[in-house]
């Protein structure tokens, strides 16, 4: 991971992501480094809950969207994720952890998803990478 390089791409697309967040009314995005913590109370929610975007290693691979304690822990993980009966959400595991998949083209969880499927109907065909 090039740390600068992922610093510039986050410095160079903040305004928009900023933006983003107001246009779609979520919460101010805060940035430590290379992740990315937005505030949100869906609709039909009574609860805010604290969006989590990793962008480590951000020119290599998609962010990882996770979400964490909205009290401001660092704590984050499964336990802390929206439960929405009509959300379109499921879940993968990534290097031993959950990764939520949101429908959300882009993050770390649906690309990993999308690799596993094309890699599994190559390998049903009988086809190698």
């Amino acid at each position: 991971m090039d740390a600068a390089l992922v610093a510039s791409i986050i410095d160079r697309d903040w305004d928009d992501f900023e933006s983003a967040c107001r246009r779609l009314r979520i919460g101010t995005p805060i940035r430590s480094d290379a992740v990315i913590s937005v505030y949100c109370t869906p609709t039909g929610a009574d609860e805010p809950y604290l969006a989590v975007v990793a962008c480590d290693d951000y020119d290599a691979q998609a962010p990882l969207l996770d979400f964490g304690d909205p009290a401001g822990s660092d704590d984050a993980g499964r336990h802390w994720w929206p439960r929405m009966g009509s959300a379109p959400m499921n879940n993968v595991t990534l290097n031993g952890r959950h990764v939520p998949i949101m429908c959300v083209p882009g993050t770390r969880g649906t690309t990993s998803i999308q690799a596993t499927a094309v890699s599994n109907i190559l390998a049903a065909r009988g086809v190698s990478r």
